[in-house]
């Protein structure tokens, strides 16, 4: 990495300052959207919270990034394999740019401009992030090109379009908004990477996204609000070069502007407003059933507060100013950076490649690929390299309460998702299933097993990041 020749004196606002307060932000939106950590008292959860905290108020300090990045890598590395998607991309890109942080530390330890250093920091792992960013939207778009997609009826599109209408005020939704949110998603989804790529429309890709993103965190899965945070955040690294000096600039004028204002004004803006916020977390706490539902529903309060208060700062200060870029706004710093598209691209091929299904960059997609069928319309099955999909059992009866749920004759599993729920079982169970034109039972009666192979631990790697959703017989329905 080169350093930069500028002599500009330090500032309390750069880039790299930006970037660390969103990503803590970011993290925020995780904990409280998944708050086992917290009613499991998992210390690395506790750990995560406690280092957010201090980069929310020390967002300039580089120490506390690396802890928060180094935190959250191990965290997710303990969750897998049921971290959701987005938590698994976003483990990759952390990773990458833990590494251009650690190898920039090295290569500029006597450095002497700190601001040009974290300039020149910054601009080592924004272009990767970006990049990484345009191949989300792309797995995004292209896993959705499949015939149950584009079936109304099930299609993921009208399906959460439905569920955001029973949540905001229960109404039956019609089959022309159906049809638009349907086309709809995917026509925003290809934009918003075309527009982010192109330098003059780069400030409407940032805000066709961050609406976007907004509009579908009112769905009421747990973890849409968190996707739809750590979008924004990366967001962040498509501003401009001079986003310190507009944020600064915007603080200062809003500052004088707020100091003329009359007294009852002042007080209204700086206690009205919070006091309503509060009274109405309290009563969302409340009608809350339970302590999980509670924290998620007081997650997703503060993330909308959160998101139109940025989409406002975004509209007043971004859209109107005049931005400057850095002529290597793509650039990567090396040519090992190849390496995190490559895993990326991997991640996202997986389905039609035999490997996973779940966390493969194909949430609400209704793509199947399983069982030697294949519903997309561009990708045939002659590129499976591995059977894992192809053999699938369907489950008729069993007492093991992680196997339970998938005898409802509605769904089968993958041999291979069997044997990870069976194997991480710790008491006594049985399980009748069909397997082709066979029915088979495992029983497991004082810690020995009926069939070992089923009820041997799988592989670190492959536990860890091998997953398959369960297959409907069918129709594939739309399902995370």
């Amino acid at each position: 990495m080169q350093r930069s020749s500028s002599s500009t004196p330090k500032s309390d606002l750069d880039r790299l300052t930006i970037f660390t307060f969103l990503w803590a932000v970011v993290r925020f939106f995780h904990q409280i959207s998944f708050p086992e950590w917290y009613y499991e008292r998992e210390w690395e959860g506790v750990l995560v919270m406690l280092v957010l905290v201090l980069c929310l108020v020390r967002p300039q300090s580089l120490i506390l990034l690396i802890a928060l990045l180094t935190t959250s890598l191990v965290r997710t590395f303990i969750w897998m394999p049921f971290n959701p998607n987005h938590i698994l991309f976003e483990w990759v890109v952390d990773a990458a740019i833990l590494i251009c942080i650690l190898f920039a530390i090295v290569q500029n330890r006597n450095r002497k401009n700190e601001l040009a250093f974290r300039n020149d920091l910054f601009d080592s792992f924004a272009p990767i992030a970006r990049i990484s960013i345009c191949i989300l939207y792309f797995f995004g778009v292209f896993h959705k090109l499949n015939t149950d997609y584009l079936k109304i009826p099930i299609s993921c599109g009208a399906v959460l379009l439905q569920e955001i209408a029973d949540r905001m005020y229960p109404m039956v939704v019609g089959d022309v908004p159906k049809l638009i949110a349907m086309w709809g998603t995917l026509i925003i989804e290809s934009l918003i990477p075309v527009l982010l790529i192109g330098k003059k429309t780069r400030k409407w890709g940032i805000l066709l996204g961050l609406v976007f993103h907004f509009m579908l965190s009112f769905h009421p899965h747990r973890g849409i609000y968190s996707f739809s945070s750590l979008m924004l955040g990366y967001f962040s690294l498509f501003l401009p070069q001079n986003a310190p000096l507009l944020l600064k600039e915007s603080y200062l004028s809003f500052k004088a502007r707020y100091r003329l204002l009359p007294g009852w004004q002042r007080w209204l803006i700086g206690l009205g407003i919070p006091t309503g916020f509060v009274a109405y977390l309290g009563y969302m706490r409340m009608h809350a059933t339970n302590g999980y539902e509670n924290v998620m529903q007081i997650g997703f309060v503060l993330w909308c507060a959160w998101a139109i208060v940025t989409l406002l700062v975004y509209m007043l200060v971004f859209i109107p100013a005049k931005w400057e870029f850095t002529p290597s706004f793509f650039k990567l710093p090396s040519r090992w950076a190849i390496i995190v598209f490559l895993l990326l691209l991997l991640n996202g091929l997986s389905p039609y490649l035999g490997f996973k299904t779940q966390t493969s960059f194909s949430m609400f997609s209704n793509l199947r690929t399983e069982g030697g069928k294949t519903n997309h319309l561009l990708m045939p099955n002659a590129i499976i390299t591995h059977q894992w999909q192809d053999n699938l059992v369907h489950i008729t009866r069993t007492d093991a309460p992680n196997l339970r749920d998938f005898a409802d004759g509605r769904r089968m599993l993958t041999y291979f998702e069997l044997h990870r729920l069976a194997s991480v079982n710790q008491q006594d169970f049985f399980v009748e299933y069909q397997q082709g034109n066979q029915s088979k039972k495992l029983i497991v009666k004082n810690g020995v097993s009926s069939d070992p192979e089923l009820t041997t631990p799988l592989s670190l790697l492959n536990y860890k990041f091998i997953r398959f959703r369960p297959v409907f017989k069918d129709t594939c329905y739309c399902q995370h």
